[in-house]
């Protein structure tokens, strides 16, 4: 899958990170070490794919890779489902995008008690799956109290 041209994951991830990116004025890169990310995980292969399609990784195994040395865990640059994700919250079927902002929120506002990271996020980035992977959703948020 890694040689082949085009998308290998999620089109409807790419074209609505292209266009939630565009309409904030950010770029992937902004989501380092100032942001946060709550992805779609109710099955693990989800997660690589997602993020690759949104920009922050040129490819599938260069976001494997972040994943193995700590880049998206409490600590690293890029903390991704700090919340444990929708299989730790309970994946609120209709509601499942909501949620993910609550938690965004709750980092950004120094309210997740004892998974609340060192640092307050600036950024925040949730990325939802709806239907068969067709109807996908990136919402950013900004900490104005940043």
């Amino acid at each position: 899958l890694e040689d082949r041209n085009g998308h290998y994951g999620f089109e409807a991830t790419y074209e609505a990170a292209k266009q939630a990116f565009g309409m904030a004025h950010l770029n992937p890169a902004d989501l380092f070490k100032q942001g946060i990310i709550e992805v779609h995980d109710a099955f693990l292969p989800y997660v690589y794919p997602q993020l690759t399609e949104m920009g922050l990784f040129n490819s599938l195994i260069d976001c494997i890779c972040a994943f193995r040395e700590g880049k998206c865990n409490e600590n690293g640059t890029l903390p991704v489902n700090i919340s444990g994700g929708l299989k730790g919250i309970g994946h609120p079927l209709a509601a499942s995008s909501i949620r993910q902002l609550v938690s965004i929120t709750e980092q950004m506002r120094g309210l997740a008690g004892s998974l609340q990271l060192d640092r307050r996020p600036r950024y925040g980035a949730s990325a939802a799956i709806g239907g068969f992977a067709t109807a996908n959703f990136i919402t950013l948020i900004e900490n104005n109290n940043y």
